[in-house]
């Protein structure tokens, strides 16, 4: 009897206990969808410096065409696409970035593995971004202030309300 008592236990309480990620404010959510394997480095730290370091958009194409930060590479997620690695030294800043952060931090671990030494996670990602009103680029390379949404589940952390999905 007991056996099925914890068998019932298991299954009805601790997936909303244990499983559920219910996150107080965006700095509780960009905290822990990261496992902190790759430094995090604050937008306010590199917005100025976009000519001078290598930033790579850890998200899919169609989310990089109706925006990204000026400069950036898009090398996508579930199918990556490394070959913009080939032109960047060894020893070069790297700021990798995606919607809130944990897609980047992946793809970040991986450059890292690669060889790459200056490796960063962009804390809270584009959606950090854009919350601070720093700007964005558009596939023409025109300024934009739409962000890909994601989901409905992750665009709520999108404060500006720019979200789209197309």
């Amino acid at each position: 009897m007991n056996y099925f008592l914890y068998i019932f236990f298991a299954i009805t309480v601790l997936p909303s206990s244990t499983f559920s990620q219910e996150y107080k404010n965006f700095t509780d959510m960009a905290n822990r969808v990261v496992n902190h394997t790759i430094p995090l480095i604050k937008p306010e730290k590199v917005k100025d410096k976009t000519s001078k370091i290598y930033f790579l958009d850890a998200r899919e194409k169609k989310e990089f065409f109706i925006s990204h930060i000026e400069n950036a590479q898009c090398i996508g997620y579930d199918f990556p696409d490394f070959s913009a690695m080939n032109k960047i030294p060894a020893n070069a800043i790297i700021v990798v970035y995606c919607s809130v952060g944990y897609r980047s931090e992946k793809m970040a671990e991986k450059i890292k593995a690669m060889g790459y030494k200056n490796v960063f996670n962009l804390y809270g990602g584009i959606f950090n971004w854009a919350n601070l009103n720093f700007p964005l680029v558009n596939a023409e390379n025109k300024p934009t202030n739409k962000v890909h949404g994601y989901s409905q589940k992750w665009e709520k952390w999108l404060l500006t309300k720019n979200a789209v999905y197309e």
